[in-house]
């Protein structure tokens, strides 16, 4: 009876081990996407299209990656949000200086 008794309990801390191993490699990985999509935020902030044709070459870059993380981080069930830059000057003009006239963003909402 003592060695069934040691069995289960050997087995339910066998579980519990696991279960938090798991809780910690999820919190890894939500920590990744977010960081992810900050790097992502990051570059579309300080980016500084030259002309419209640029800005849109930006936008779908930076938004092309910023709509990957949550494809690479599936198992974390988050989602994220872009949203493109607006280009400050004329359409096929250099804007003087080269700005946004509001600026892109990522952002990674972990599930809810």
């Amino acid at each position: 009876m003592a060695a069934l008794a040691a069995l289960a309990v050997t087995k339910v801390q066998s579980l519990v081990g696991d279960a938090g191993e798991s809780v910690a490699g999820y919190s890894a990985r939500l920590a990744a996407a977010n960081l992810m999509a900050s790097e992502v935020h990051r570059e579309a902030r300080s980016s500084a299209p030259g002309n419209a044709p640029e800005a849109d070459r930006l936008n779908r870059r930076l938004g092309s990656r910023c709509v990957r993380v949550p494809l690479i981080f599936a198992d974390t069930g988050g989602t994220t949000v872009w949203k493109p830059g607006i280009f400050a000057g004329a359409a096929g003009r250099r804007s003087d200086p080269p700005r946004w006239s509001a600026l892109p963003s990522c952002a990674f909402a972990g599930p809810r």
